[in-house]
């Protein structure tokens, strides 16, 4: 399930990234990663960290939350789980903190 999250969270990325009229490059100056980086992560084969999806989320005009929001054609409230789940075991639970109290900020 992970590798499908990557890519479900990469197309995710580059969507924005052209919504925003930001090629790769533009994208990665901005986020201050590689354009590599940028590559890998569009493409699901690198999983961002939350530090990268904050990095990426200031250019692009949207928030962390938003990278997880995937189409109807999805199992929702599976991905997002399994997303928090692998989160949670990376970081300890800080993360899942980070991420609920940005939620919290955007729905005052």
């Amino acid at each position: 399930m992970i590798p499908d999250i990557n890519k479900k969270i990469g197309r995710k990325i580059a969507e924005y990234r052209k919504l925003a009229g930001f090629s790769q490059a533009d994208l990665a100056g901005k986020a201050e990663l590689s354009v590599e980086y940028i590559s890998r992560l569009e493409r699901g084969v690198n999983a961002p960290s939350v530090g990268t999806l904050n990095a990426l989320s200031d250019p692009l005009g949207v928030s962390i939350r938003d990278f997880f929001l995937f189409s109807e054609d999805d199992d929702d409230w599976e991905i997002t789980f399994d997303a928090l789940v692998v989160l949670m075991k990376n970081k300890k639970g800080k993360i899942i903190q980070k991420l609920l109290k940005l939620a919290e900020d955007k729905e005052a």
